[in-house]
């Protein structure tokens, strides 16, 4: 298990540190400082009190506030041309950037550091930006920026990792002339980091130096990266006795510190799940495995909000600069927003399967065991409420982003991806509201949801025509169709019903043999469908029919009538999971 997070920080901390320990001030205390500049008038006190709040906030884990100081900050020095105080700030942004994994950006903001620090001719920004660089080209190595277009073509690992070493050494041959003996330490450290996985043997000596003279300098942050980057190498070497040492000196910093970073703590129980697995004591192993994946799960969420909250604050920056940037940045931001959604969309159908895969998990245990069928119970009960909760939080966020857009398409997109929300958290409190999981059919739903549609549109006077037999489903069948239906009524709102007279909408399902047919029509206007028809609706729906293992067709104008046919599952389940 390699343990990537703490591997990148510990080839960026030489670029991130700067000689800057983290400052003793509080976030509240960081912001007191911030209005006393603004009280003088004096712009670079601002700048720099900005910085230091961006750093305190971005320690504390609100990642979307540190982000909006270091860009205030970023706006004032680049302005004044070339200067140290500007390469801290991106040299920051850099893993900033990487907390969502953006390696194009995070590369933009190391080069432009690169070109700064050239221009100063100043060593210890040099020295930052060369390992900062190496950092990343070590990440670009490791396969982390693999999954970005823009480096399809360019996976050559080798020339990445010789890109890595050449920085670092530069890095370090600055390092040895500086008076500092932590500055060399870092460096160490970093190169110590590379090797964790790949060569364990040689990374110990380089860490254990870095960690000598941390533990006489500090900061905590660089002991606990030591530690832990000592603790993995002596697992690969199954030298468990010395893994041990390095991670319980790490729970003596954490107990200590209030100097710690927030990703850290999943990183240390990600330690001790190898740890743990390497001495075989395997339920240990799979329980701090299981608090890892619960940290990180969080931190992934947070992450999410932030890159919202990103695009909201760089729309506003933009917004009072210059006609010609604002432009720029609303064409990046439509682009940034489009790949937003589909990162949603993504996610929202894999919390579903894992809602599915855990509701199965507890069906299987309380047929095991019955002794602990009431817990289940109560534990299912909690986990759906806070899945219903979570739909919703995502729903809201997506419904105040609506608000605030001013392109009418963007907005569009985004409120009918809050109905693609809503339909399926209907859908979940159907599904978990009844003991009836298997017998409910169709009628269970359908009316509710397709009246919630109509008065999100305000159509709520019309009243569909309903045909429904009682046809059994299971839940991996309901959603699909759902989201069918929601996709369908929804069209039927933008371009059957306005301006006409009398719209109608008809629904009905029926049972031949072992097939389910399901029929959808309006008298609108219609649509004509050729092979090169294109739209995200449709696309989804002919996902969703796939997933059911079904056929599907839509009728020639004039109306639109929906025809669906799939297998009806005959997979049992109990009355209750």
């Amino acid at each position: 298990m390699k343990l990537i997070a703490l591997l990148l920080f510990l080839l960026l901390t030489p670029a991130i540190v700067q000689a800057q320990q983290p400052s003793p001030l509080t976030v509240a205390q960081a912001k007191a400082q911030y209005d006393q500049t603004v009280v003088r008038h004096d712009t670079l006190a601002m700048a720099d009190a900005a910085y230091l709040l961006g750093k305190r906030y971005r320690a504390a884990g609100d990642y979307v506030s540190g982000r909006r100081w270091l860009l205030f900050a970023l706006r004032i020095w680049e302005k004044r041309g070339p200067s140290v105080e500007l390469n801290r700030v991106y040299i920051q942004l850099v893993g900033d950037v990487l907390g969502v994994a953006n390696y194009p950006q995070a590369f933009n903001y190391a080069y432009r550091a690169l070109d700064n620090s050239r221009k100063l001719n100043h060593a210890h920004s040099l020295m930052s930006a060369y390992s900062c660089l190496g950092g990343l080209h070590w990440g670009v190595a490791e396969g982390q920026a693999a999954m970005h277009s823009q480096w399809e073509g360019k996976k050559d690992r080798k020339a990445a990792e010789d890109s890595a070493i050449w920085y670092y050494k530069q890095a370090a041959t600055i390092a040895a002339q500086l008076p500092n003996p932590k500055e060399l330490a870092i460096i160490r450290g970093s190169q110590g980091g590379m090797l964790v996985d790949r060569d364990p043997q040689k990374a110990i000596p380089l860490l254990t130096y870095a960690l000598n003279i941390f533990d006489k300098q500090g900061p905590d942050q660089s002991r606990v990266n030591s530690n832990l980057a000592l603790a993995i190498a002596h697992t690969n070497l199954n030298q468990l006795a010395n893994a041990h040492e390095h991670l319980l000196a790490v729970e003596a910093i954490f107990r200590k510190s209030t100097q710690i970073d927030a990703h850290v703590p999943a990183d240390v129980h990600y330690a001790w799940a190898k740890w743990h697995r390497a001495s075989g004591h395997w339920q240990q192993a799979y329980l701090y495995l299981h608090k890892a994946d619960s940290l990180r799960q969080t931190a992934m969420r947070v992450a999410q909000q932030a890159t919202i909250a990103r695009l909201n604050v760089a729309y506003e920056t933009d917004h009072r600069e210059n006609l010609l940037k604002t432009k720029q940045a609303e064409l990046a931001l439509k682009e940034n927003k489009l790949q937003v959604q589909e990162r949603q969309n993504w996610m929202i159908l894999g919390l579903l399967a894992v809602a599915v895969l855990v509701g199965g998990k507890f069906y299987r245990l309380s047929k095991e065991n019955q002794r602990i069928s009431i817990q289940n119970a109560e534990l299912r009960e909690e986990q759906n409420h806070r899945f219903n909760n979570n739909l919703q939080a995502i729903s809201g966020m997506l419904s105040l982003q609506s608000n605030r857009l001013s392109d009418e398409g963007a907005r569009q997109a985004v409120e009918e991806s809050g109905l693609r929300v809503q339909t399926m958290a209907l859908l979940n409190r159907k599904l978990y509201d009844t003991n009836r999981l298997v017998t409910m059919g169709l009628p269970a739903f359908i009316p509710d949801l397709i009246q919630s549609i109509l008065e999100s549109y305000g159509y709520d006077t019309i009243k569909p025509g309903y045909e429904l037999e009682p046809i059994p489903l299971q839940p991996d069948q309901a959603i699909p169709i759902a989201l069918i239906i929601n996709e369908l009524v929804t069209n039927a709102c933008k371009y059957a019903f306005p301006n006409n007279p009398s719209p109608t909408l008809r629904v009905s399902c029926w049972r031949e043999k072992n097939k389910m047919h399901l029929r959808l029509e309006d008298n609108g206007p219609g649509m004509t469908l050729s092979p090169n028809t294109t739209g995200f609706g449709l696309y989804l729906i002919a996902l969703q029919v796939r997933q059911l293992e079904g056929e599907f067709a839509i009728s020639e104008p004039p109306g639109v009538t929906f025809n669906l046919s799939a297998d009806i599952k005959a997979k049992t389940l109990l009355n209750a999971i």
